[in-house]
């Protein structure tokens, strides 16, 4: 990984995305989930573009797992310590196995505000495995408003309706894709993410 296959121009990509969580078990220390991911990527190649990887217009990802989390204590604060296992895939085959784990701790919570810390990490991940999370809550004089700011990865502006949620913002992340590269010996390799 980190060597350059080739270079080259696209003329536009689209991005269709789909996405369920449903729960399994949801208990009071203790909470599963299965979720499920579906990405298309429509690209249109410029019509001079001679990509070897890019010949196709339509590229389908898939990923799913489990969620779960475990609800306790520490130093008289709420401790939420959650892991996220995951398989990924394409339309041609099955990518990785990957596991993501989470450490977050209360420091400040009031009928307004909530204040939290912790740890963030992934197993793909080659730089940085580790690295720490702030979050950010905050409820308006208006209770149908809130703030929520995970920076620098979510700042969303969020309207509570009685039985649903409407939100509006950025969210920060990664494009998982897989590439299948033909090469000179008679076998495929596929290529997927290292995040």
């Amino acid at each position: 990984m980190g060597n350059e296959l080739e270079t080259g121009k696209k003329d536009n990509l689209h991005t269709i995305r789909f996405s369920s969580v449903l729960p399994i078990i949801k208990m009071k220390k203790v909470s599963l989930y299965a979720n499920i991911d579906y990405s298309c990527y429509i690209i249109r190649n410029q019509p001079n573009n001679e990509s070897a990887l890019f010949q196709e217009d339509t590229h389908n990802y898939y990923n799913g797992g489990f969620t779960g989390a475990y609800y306790t204590s520490l130093f008289h604060r709420p401790l939420i310590l959650s892991t996220i296992v995951s398989v990924d895939a394409w339309e041609k085959g099955w990518g990785k196995l990957q596991a993501k784990m989470a450490a977050m701790t209360v420091l400040k919570q009031s009928e307004r505000t909530k204040f939290s810390v912790g740890f963030f990490g992934m197993s793909l991940y080659h730089s940085v495995p580790i690295f720490p999370v702030i979050a950010f809550w905050y409820r308006f004089s208006n209770p149908i408003w809130s703030l929520d700011l995970t920076p620098p990865s979510q700042m969303y502006l969020r309207y509570q309706m009685k039985f649903h949620r409407v939100s509006i913002g950025t969210t920060m992340g990664t494009d998982n894709f897989m590439l299948e590269h033909h090469l000179s010996a008679p076998h495929q390799s596929v290529i997927s993410p290292k995040l």
